[in-house]
C-alpha cells in the first residue's frame, strides 16, 4: 500500500489518500499521479480578490476564525483571507478568495459583500444601503467618470450601468494570468454585480446619516 498527500482544501487543510495493491511500486506510482493531479488542480484554481470596509473585518474573520470558516462553506470557496491591513487611513481591505473557476470566485464574492453590512445596523444605514443599490444614476456616472462623486446620469437605467461598466472594464480580468495567487482578478472589475456591491458597502455614511442614526437609536 502507500499513501498520497492532497492539499487546498477549506481552510488549506491537508489529507491523504490510503492505496492498496498486489504490488508495492505500482501503489507508489498511483500515489504520485494523484498528488500530481491535485498540484496541477490547485494551480488551476482562480485566485480573486473585492474590497471590504476595513472596520468589519475583524467580524467577518470572528473569534477563532469561526465567521471567515462559516464564509467560506457558504460561498463554496476553497479559502478566503484578508491581506495585512494597508498603513494610514485606508478605510478599505482586500479580501482575497481562492475558488475552482470564476463563476465561483464570482459567486463568493458575492456573499462575501453581502455578509459585510451589520444585521444590527440602524434602519437609516438599511435603507441607505438599498438606495445605493439602486442607485443606476450615480453608478452610471461613477463609471463614466471613472472617479466617485462623478455626475450622477438623469433617467439611467440598470441596463446602462451594466454596459457603462462592460465598458470600463472590459474583459482583461478574465485572462488566466490574472487568476493567480501572484496577481489576483480583481472581481469587481469581472463583473457588474460584484461591482455594485463593492461600492454600495465600501461607500461610507455620509457625517449627516450617522448623526441620524445615532439619534434614532
Amino acid at each position: 500500500s502507500a499513501l498520497a498527500r492532497g492539499g487546498g482544501g477549506e481552510g488549506g487543510a491537508t489529507g491523504f489518500f490510503r492505496i492498496r495493491g498486489k504490488f508495492e511500486n505500482q501503489c507508489t506510482l498511483a500515489a504520485k499521479r494523484i498528488e500530481e493531479r491535485l498540484a496541477m488542480a490547485q494551480k488551476l484554481d482562480v485566485h480573486g480578490y473585492v474590497m471590504v470596509p476595513r472596520n468589519v473585518v475583524g467580524r467577518l474573520i470572528g473569534k477563532g476564525g469561526t465567521n471567515v470558516k462559516m464564509l467560506q462553506r457558504s460561498s463554496g470557496a476553497s479559502r478566503i483571507g484578508f491581506d495585512k491591513e494597508a498603513g494610514g487611513r485606508a478605510a478599505t481591505q482586500a479580501c482575497t478568495l481562492q475558488a475552482s473557476d470564476i463563476e465561483a470566485a464570482i459567486g463568493a464574492a458575492k456573499v462575501i459583500l453581502e455578509a459585510v453590512p451589520d444585521p444590527g445596523a440602524p434602519l437609516e444605514h438599511k435603507q441607505e444601503l438599498q438606495r445605493r443599490r439602486e442607485d443606476w444614476g450615480g453608478m452610471v456616472g461613477e463609471l463614466r467618470g471613472a472617479e466617485r462623486g462623478a455626475e450622477p446620469v438623469a433617467d439611467a437605467t440598470r441596463e446602462m450601468a451594466v454596459e457603462a461598466h462592460r465598458a470600463k472594464f472590459g474583459s482583461v480580468c478574465l485572462n488566466s494570468d490574472q487568476q493567480t495567487k501572484e496577481r489576483p482578478s480583481e472581481l469587481a472589475a469581472v463583473d457588474f454585480e460584484v461591482w455594485m456591491l463593492q461600492r454600495a458597502v465600501c461607500t461610507p455614511f455620509s457625517r449627516g446619516e450617522n448623526e441620524t442614526a445615532n439619534a434614532r437609536r
